[in-house]
């Protein structure tokens, strides 16, 4: 059986007012810089979806230029977005 390795690197960034504007322009220069391969980016412009409570927001921006926007929702499910969106752009 042949084993394939493939690392990803994920950056996470808090969207503030001034992150909420980010172009692909901006995260294809972000992501050349940090050299990773996705960012997920966490909203603090929803209600209840905030540090400190149990739902977040997230986007998450692809290498390649796509965006994957979710729903507010429970932090395990967030969890579980993202690990889907890995496998969905990386193992399959």
């Amino acid at each position: 059986m042949l084993t394939i390795t493939v690392l990803v690197k994920v950056i996470f960034l808090y969207d503030d007012l001034k992150l909420s504007l980010l172009k692909k322009d901006s995260v294809e220069e972000k992501l050349k810089k940090k050299n990773a391969d996705l960012i997920v980016l966490n909203s603090l412009n929803e209600k209840n979806a905030v540090f400190g409570s149990d739902t977040n927001k997230v986007t998450i921006f692809e290498k390649g230029g796509k965006e994957f926007q979710f729903e507010a929702k429970s932090k395990q499910a967030v969890a579980k977005d993202i690990v889907d969106t890995l496998i969905q752009l990386f193992y399959e």
